[in-house]
């Protein structure tokens, strides 16, 4: 799918956030900016401080799209060339708002079972399908 994201479900532990916290409360300044949020994970667990202005930012194509379609704001949203060899089930699925978005996060989950030369990804792959 065009967009150049690549979905990436990261976290961080419980004990390296305590760590985090108790950091940044010390820190000097008035805004934080997150360089890669995901999913907003840093910001969830700083926003307690009440001491900083938070700019963060999610840079996965799911949350873009699920932002525009909440917002009632047109978002495009097209197979590739690549997309359209890897994933020619999925086109028939892109032809609304709604279907876009559904196919999209989807996609999230079934991306970790593409390509595998494994059986059980193989199954998984095609179970989505």
């Amino acid at each position: 799918m065009q967009g150049g994201a690549t979905m990436f479900f990261g976290s961080i532990p419980a004990d390296v956030q305590t760590i985090m916290v108790n950091n940044v409360r010390d820190w000097n300044c008035t805004d934080i900016y997150v360089g890669c949020s995901g999913n907003f994970t840093v910001e969830k667990f700083i926003s307690p401080l009440k001491k900083f202005i938070i700019h963060g930012n999610d840079v996965t194509l799911y949350s873009y799209c699920l932002g525009k379609y909440l917002s009632g704001e047109h978002f495009d949203l097209y197979l590739t060339k690549e997309g359209h060899e890897k994933i020619p089930w999925a086109k028939e699925y892109l032809k609304n708002p709604a279907d876009r978005l559904a196919t999209i996060m989807l996609m999230s989950g079934i991306v970790r079972y593409m390509d595998k030369d494994n059986p059980y990804y193989s199954r998984m792959y095609n179970a989505y399908v």
